[in-house]
């Protein structure tokens, strides 16, 4: 069989696999006012989910996908990962806040719909020279398949797996009991 681009095929099998493993929940494209650098890109990137699960109350998994080319500055494709839906309107404004703007047209998010390519989007810096595509080292912890064997887990991470579970199951806001 031919195919005509190799890498597709591969982010489409890639995609169709984490969207049954994982529940993502937003794609967001974070864009800035101005030329940044990688760590400062990071740093906001990472102010912005900690706003995020702060507002929801909820912990976050990510795949984001860092683009940029000699014309198109330093931009974010990102998908977000939670146990539970994430409200669109406060996920952008944390992204302009974190980055010091008001202005929306640097920030564009939407709720993730499934085999729309969205995913594959984020992932394509993976095959490009001026891109780059970062994990969030808890994925495992949203895995949609509750009996994951917890053996090689810290207890840490079985805690945080069991508040995850919770979420899961009371889709809702919770209440905090302390």
């Amino acid at each position: 069989m031919y195919l005509h681009n190799p890498n597709a095929t591969h982010h489409a099998l890639l995609e169709n696999f984490l969207e049954q493993e994982l529940p993502i929940q937003m794609l967001a494209h974070l864009t800035f006012p101005r030329s940044v650098s990688r760590e400062l890109c990071d740093d906001r990137f990472d102010r912005w989910l900690d706003k995020i699960e702060r507002e929801h109350r909820t912990q976050l998994g990510y795949i984001v996908g860092y683009e940029k080319t000699p014309l198109i500055p330093l931009h974010l494709h990102a998908a977000l990962i939670a146990p539970r839906p994430l409200d669109v309107v406060k996920v952008e404004n944390a992204w302009l806040t974190v980055i010091g703007e008001t202005h929306p047209s640097f920030v564009e998010v939407s709720e993730y719909r499934h085999s729309e390519g969205g995913l594959a989007y984020a992932l394509k810096a993976d095959d490009e020279d001026c891109c780059d595509v970062r994990f969030s080292k808890n994925l495992e912890l949203f895995s949609l398949r509750h009996d994951l064997p917890t053996d090689g887990m810290t207890a840490r991470d079985r805690r945080r797996r069991l508040r995850i579970t919770d979420q899961f199951d009371n889709s809702g806001p919770k209440a905090l009991s302390d």
